[in-house]
């Protein structure tokens, strides 16, 4: 299932968080329109790609028709500890 909320950089002004959502908006409309355009995670999932942005991987799944956004993750971040529930979801 997909997370609800995106971690949001620590002290962010408002108009910073403002900036960073333009920014967000504008790399999930990207993948919308190229959705192989980020990296392959297959490890985790055979349909699971990533995109960075600002510091954080904006986490999708590739389907036939659609492309869904899974999560929005910290680069710092354990991402085998992340992913080790992918078969729950």
């Amino acid at each position: 299932m997909p997370h609800s909320s995106f971690p949001m950089p620590k002290n962010s002004t408002h108009k910073g968080m403002e900036f960073f959502i333009r920014k967000f908006n504008k790399k999930c409309q990207n993948i919308a329109q190229f959705p192989n355009i980020g990296r392959s995670y297959a490890k985790f999932d055979p349909r699971l790609r990533g995109i960075p942005l600002d510091g954080y991987i904006i986490f999708y799944r590739v389907f036939e028709d659609s492309v869904v956004i899974v999560r929005l993750v910290s680069g710092y971040h354990d991402l085998e500890s992340i992913f080790a529930d992918v078969d729950d979801e």
